[in-house]
C-alpha cells in the first residue's frame, strides 16, 4: 500500500510519513500505542549469518515469499502447482493485496510459522509496522516527480536483529513493472530501499492472527497447521524439481 505524499521544501517527508501513515493504521488496522508520538527505528543493513536460519526455519520464508509475489501480479499460475484457485491461502493472499495489507497479513503468518517450527522463541522475533522510503535512480522515469522518493506503509519482521521481509518486491511491482522480480530480505536491504518501523506488542500480533484465521472460519490454531500443510507441499514440490533437474 503506498502513500504519495505531495511535500513542499519546508517539510520533513519523514514526518509527514509517520503521520499519514500512523493514521491509516490506527484506523484501518491495529497499534498498541500512538506512532506519531515516537521515533521510528531505521533499520541498519548487516549481512545475515549463514546459520541464521535451519532447513526448518528457512521454510516460511520461501513459502510466503513465494505466495506474496503470486498475489502482487495476480497470477495464479505461478502457484498452480501447490494450490488451487479456491483454497484459502490463495483467497487470503488476494484479499490483502487488494485491501493494502499484504504485507501485514504476511509478516503476521511469518511470525507464526517460524514460532510453529519449535526452533525460534517468541523474544527473538519483533513484529515492525512503519514505512518503506525507496528513493529513485537518476535515470528512473519517476525520479523528478518523486525528488523525495516514494513512501509506502510497510510491515516487517525483526529475528535477531536481521529483517526478514517477504513483501519487499512490491516495490519491483509498482515502480518497476518490467523486471517481475522474486525477492526478499534477510539481514541486508538493497536497491535505493530504508525500512523504518515501530516494534508492536505480542498481544498486537495475537489480535491480527486471530483476526485473519477468524475470516478464514478458523482458530488460530488451524490457521497456522493449514498453513504449515500448504507451506510444506510448496517445499516438497520444490525439491521434487530440483530433483528432477539434477537426472538430466
Amino acid at each position: 500500500m503506498d502513500i504519495s505524499l505531495k511535500i513542499s521544501k519546508s517539510q520533513d517527508p519523514h514526518n509527514t510519513a509517520i503521520k499519514n501513515i500512523s493514521s491509516v493504521l490506527k484506523k484501518e488496522w491495529l497499534t498498541s500505542y500512538d506512532y506519531k508520538r515516537q521515533k521510528p527505528t531505521h533499520y541498519q543493513s548487516q549481512r545475515a549469518p549463514g546459520d541464521l536460519f535451519t532447513a526448518q526455519t528457512i521454510k516460511p520464508i520461501l513459502y510466503l515469499t513465494k505466495l506474496t509475489h503470486a498475489a502482487l501480479y495476480e497470477d495464479h499460475n505461478l502457484v498452480s502447482s501447490f494450490l488451487k484457485k479456491d483454497d484459502t491461502a490463495w483467497k487470503e493472499v488476494l484479499k490483502h493485496n487488494k485491501n493494502g495489507g499484504l504485507c501485514i497479513y504476511a509478516s503476521v503468518l511469518l511470525h507464526y510459522l517460524l514460532l510453529a517450527s519449535n526452533e525460534i522463541s517468541k523474544n527473538k522475533l519483533s513484529f515492525m509496522q512503519g514505512y518503506y522510503h525507496h528513493e529513485f535512480h537518476d535515470q528512473h522515469i519517476l525520479k523528478n516527480m518523486y525528488q523525495n522518493g516514494v513512501f509506502g506503509l510497510h510491515s516487517y519482521l525483526l529475528y535477531e536483529g536481521y529483517v526478514v521481509d517477504t513483501t519487499i518486491h512490491q516495490i519491483a511491482f509498482n515502480y518497476y513493472p518490467g523486471e517481475h522480480k522474486e525477492f526478499n530480505f534477510i539481514g541486508e536491504i538493497t536497491g535505493g530501499i530504508n525500512l523504518y518501523g515501530f516494534k508492536e506488542t505480542n498481544k498486537t500480533v495475537h489480535k491480527y492472527a486471530k483476526k485473519f484465521a477468524r475470516d478464514s472460519d478458523k482458530t488460530i490454531e488451524a490457521w497456522i497447521n493449514y498453513h504449515q500443510s500448504i507451506m510444506n507441499e510448496y517445499i516438497s514440490n520444490q525439491i521434487s524439481l530440483l530433483n528432477d533437474k539434477k537426472d538430466f
